[in-house]
């Protein structure tokens, strides 16, 4: 089969052809992969920043496709059923497993990067991290669930947005777009958007936010505020990760009010100790994805309460990775999600 490979940090990847898996875990689930997601965690193990323990590695932690074969002890799944499949192999066992907080376990591994991942036509998963496709969501939608949606799920409950709150999204970018109508699907009466890009704004106000902002704007805050009736939001969301986005964030919301942080960022950000304190508000972090989720994200999609028609920008044939890779770092042709199709 073929299969997008990793042998050198820095190096384009390269599609190789290597063995079908043959010996399936009793537990696990061969998949033939039917379209995989490119995401800025795979350039970050590209560059090296983010580095698989073995090299070479398959790469793609946001596949869907068929299953081909089940293990032994597999009971709830079988060849022929459409899934798609989360990334976070948890272990079952440390505190937060047994508590459900699957994405927090201490001892994961993952999907393309412990393991074999989605670019290839086959791959090897365990049949827990497995969730039912439903026939009305196409492959390319249902590999996006797994994280560009998935999150939004998460967030949304991190953020404990509930009937009639007012929510800004700050960066519409892959997730950011669906997060737009994810806060409406828990009910938010008012989402503001905030990007610095026109034609993201736009797009936006095209998938259901109610007000757009330039978040290069030097009244940014200001605009946020007034537009959610003078004090602030109920709930901020952070999907750009850096400092400013963060700040601006944290500083839109209301007294109690919540600010959740999901883009990724390792570096610091300053934060006003005074107005935190007085106006007792909540900063949260926020960790890719929890398996129980699923089945909730692929209902919303399914029923129609999440469009991810406009989601997804570019598919790309897998002898055509390198491709993918340069359109999402290079930003060209302003990406949301780039989907690798086997």
């Amino acid at each position: 089969m073929k299969a997008g490979r990793l042998h050198a940090f820095g190096e384009a990847i390269s599609v190789d052809e290597v063995p079908i898996p043959s010996e399936i875990g009793a537990r696990n689930v061969l998949v033939r992969v039917k379209a995989c997601g490119i995401c800025h965690t795979d350039l970050s193990m590209i560059n090296g920043a983010l580095p698989p323990p073995r090299l070479p590695a398959i790469l793609g932690h946001e596949p869907a496709g068929i299953i081909e074969a089940v293990g032994k002890e597999v009971k709830e799944l079988k060849a022929g059923d459409r899934v798609f499949v989360n990334s976070v192999i948890s272990c079952g066992h440390c505190r937060y497993c047994v508590a459900a907080q699957w994405n927090l376990c201490i001892n994961p591994s993952n999907l393309g990067f412990d393991w074999g991942g989605g670019w290839a036509a086959y791959m090897e998963a365990p049949a827990f991290n497995c969730c039912l496709l439903p026939e009305e969501i196409s492959f390319e939608e249902g590999a996006i669930m797994t994280d560009a949606v998935a999150t939004t799920f998460h967030a949304m409950k991190r953020g404990e947005v509930k009937i009639g709150d007012s929510v800004a999204i700050f960066g519409i970018g892959g997730l950011g777009i669906n997060a737009i109508q994810m806060a409406k699907a828990f009910g938010a009466a008012k989402v503001i958007a905030v990007d610095r890009k026109e034609a993201k704004r736009e797009l936006a106000l095209a998938v259901g936010a109610d007000e757009a902002v330039d978040m290069d704007a030097p009244d940014v805050v200001k605009q946020v505020k007034r537009l959610s009736g003078g004090e602030g939001v109920d709930v901020a969301f952070e999907f750009v990760g850096i400092d400013s986005a963060i700040e601006k964030t944290i500083e839109s919301v209301r007294r109690s009010g919540k600010a959740v942080i999901v883009g990724v960022y390792t570096g610091t950000f300053k934060v006003s100790a005074h107005p935190l304190i007085v106006k007792e508000i909540d900063i949260r972090g926020l960790w890719t994805v929890c398996q129980q989720d699923f089945p909730y994200v692929a209902e919303l999609v399914r029923s129609g309460k999440i469009d991810l028609s406009r989601s997804i920008t570019h598919r790309i044939p897998l002898d055509e990775v390198n491709r993918g890779l340069e359109i999402l770092e290079q930003k060209i042709g302003n990406p949301l999600r780039i989907v690798i199709i086997p």
